[in-house]
């Protein structure tokens, strides 16, 4: 994902609203009546879709510049990562990319391969991610385990997009923050921030509150389980239950020794495993509204637009195209676009995603058994160089000053989320394993 404002389920631009009246928590920014006409505004070089399609020949040349850039800051990420081992090499990817989109690193040279790896590259990260774990793994676990992990990130998902709206964020951001904490971290993050409306600046807040506060687990959650005397069995549950990233989780769960790391893992990969039905109920939301809107303009009277276009709010504004690749096409009503006339009926998105289907083709023949231990973990390092290469992309779009105009109400949110994730999972725990 290159440098951009937002966009929609076509791959195009419109800036991201608020709706806190709305009943859903699967789903984007939606408010009524945001702007009834806009300018199609088309860049020279048209490079938003360059992540999405299997790039030809030609193609590729336009990506190398920007992939060579990746690669770089890949590669120092990974070396970063094993000097300090506390911080995943997801989080240092972010962060160098963000330092080389501040300071001029963002080309129309560079844009493109940036695009395609915080797209294309974060996908393919996403599907190897599957192979980490089997459906038996899972099951061993034990019903009121699979409850504890169930009841926490049901709590946790849900729980924070009402606190978030509630707070008077965004529903992206506060979507971003609630798959984070209750899925795993920033990889979760970037999966279902291709199915919102998210600024860059909101997806990189999210990762950072994930990021800082699952650090944080690694100092307190051990000492925590010392004073409340928890056995491995327990200690390792509450780690793989609360903390967000799984490189979070293999710290904190080797604090308390190689038996409650053994449990935390595994229950850490059965939250990831419930990504699938957390981007199917987003996309699945995110389909009605297209649906339910995509005859919305017509029925529009002139008195309505004349209402609906007077002195549009900057929070319901339709962005300006300002950088190359940037398009907009048609109309924004209730924060989604709505197809300029040239283009047909919208797109609704699928209700999974291939790139999450892929992720669980990867559990079921991970489940097989027939995927040899040395396969597993040379996959397993393409998925962290992946999807730490895909972070640097996504980190790249990210503006400081605009980060910044957010204010202190996400680090609230976040504060208040992982308080949230930690006590329900541990009360699950008291209450359904003891």
């Amino acid at each position: 994902m290159a440098p951009r404002t937002a966009t929609n389920a076509d791959g195009n631009w419109s800036s991201p609203t608020t709706d806190p009246s709305s009943d859903s928590d699967f789903g984007t920014s939606i408010p009524v009546a945001a702007t009834l006409s806009a300018p199609r505004a088309t860049a020279t070089a048209d490079t938003t879709n360059l992540g999405a399609q299997p790039p030809g020949p030609s193609r590729w040349r336009t990506l190398l510049p920007g992939l060579g850039l990746v690669a770089a800051l890949t590669g120092a990420a990974l070396a970063l990562s094993t000097l300090w081992p506390t911080v995943s090499a997801l989080t240092i990817g972010v962060v160098l990319g963000a330092v080389v989109g501040n300071f001029g690193g963002v080309t129309d040279r560079t844009r493109p391969g940036l695009t395609f790896a915080a797209k294309s590259i974060l996908r393919l990260g996403i599907v190897l991610l599957g192979l980490r774990l089997s459906l038996s793994q899972v099951m061993a676990l034990g019903v009121p385990t699979l409850l504890v992990v169930l009841t926490t990130v049901g709590v946790t998902f849900f729980g924070t997009q009402w606190l978030g709206r509630r707070m008077g964020l965004s529903r992206d951001l506060s979507l971003l923050v609630a798959t984070g904490y209750s899925i795993c971290g920033a990889s979760a993050i970037a999966a279902v921030e291709g199915a919102t409306d998210a600024e860059e600046e909101e997806v990189a807040m999210s990762i950072g509150l994930v990021t800082v506060f699952g650090s944080l687990a690694i100092v307190v959650l051990p000492a925590l389980a010392g004073l409340l005397g928890l056995s491995d069995q327990a200690n390792g549950i509450w780690v793989g239950a609360s903390v967000h990233d799984v490189a979070q989780v293999v710290a904190t769960g080797a604090a308390g020794g190689s038996s409650v790391l053994a449990v935390a893992v595994v229950v850490k990969l059965s939250r990831v495993v419930l990504l699938a039905p957390i981007v199917a109920g987003v996309n699945l939301n995110r389909r009605r509204r297209i649906l339910a809107q995509s005859t919305l303009p017509s029925a529009v009277s002139p008195d309505d637009a004349t209402t609906a276009t007077t002195a549009p709010s900057p929070d319901t504004a339709v962005a300006t195209a300002s950088e190359p690749g940037q398009q907009l096409d048609g109309l924004v009503l209730n924060g989604v676009r709505t197809p300029a006339a040239e283009d047909g009926p919208a797109s609704p998105p699928p209700l999974l995603p291939p790139f999450v289907l892929g992720f669980l083709a990867m559990v079921l023949l991970r489940t097989t058994g027939l995927v040899p231990t040395g396969v597993i973990d040379g996959v397993k390092t393409i998925e962290g160089v992946a999807l730490t290469a895909a972070l640097v992309g996504l980190g790249s779009g990210v503006q400081i000053k605009r980060l910044r105009s957010l204010g202190p109400k996400p680090i609230l949110l976040g504060l208040v989320a992982w308080v949230v994730v930690a006590a329900v999972s541990l009360t699950s725990i008291t209450l359904l394993t003891q």
